[in-house]
């Protein structure tokens, strides 16, 4: 290793990637991972591409905790499957199905017991890891979407060798 491990932003790709296994069996292409300041409504977006985006709204996240963090990093990661089934974003029948099979009920904003998602946060309860530090750490800032490029190919370098 380089010293990436020891990066707040390895432990949001630490959740990312906790998720994509227990989800999606890692079958989600790796995603870049963007800080933003500058989002006024939204949590969170994601964006297609090679690779495709997940833009965090890292002001408002590092005031929550890491059920909302990890519920909106769930959130866009779902968009990200959308994409890789090459069907468009959006919320529609499709997104509420995919929602409720890793067992986010967005509508009751309720988690359902034995699901992926719930063992994912149980895991991170049991183990005591958080990603509220870091997001904390994250919104002091400076923000710049080149750094946080950056860092996922080198990350991503590193961990996969592609």
């Amino acid at each position: 290793m380089t010293g990436h491990e020891n990066s707040p932003l390895a432990e949001l790709y630490f959740a990312w990637n906790q998720l994509n296994t227990v989800c999606w069996q890692g079958a989600l292409p790796p995603c870049a991972l963007v800080m933003s300041n500058r989002m006024r409504r939204a949590l969170g977006t994601a964006a297609a591409g090679t690779p495709p985006v997940i833009s965090l709204n890292i002001p408002v996240l590092a005031q929550g905790d890491d059920f909302l963090f990890l519920g909106v990093l769930a959130h866009e990661m779902v968009h990200t499957w959308q994409y890789a089934q090459g069907r468009g974003g959006g919320h529609g029948a499709d997104f509420r199905r995919e929602m409720l099979r890793i067992g986010i009920d967005e509508r009751s904003l309720r988690i359902r017991g034995n699901s992926p998602f719930h063992y994912c946060m149980e895991q991170r309860l049991l183990f005591r890891r958080s990603a509220l530090p870091a997001l904390r750490l994250i919104a002091k800032g400076p923000f710049s979407r080149k750094a946080d490029m950056n860092f996922f190919y080198q990350f991503h370098q590193q961990l996969f060798g592609r």
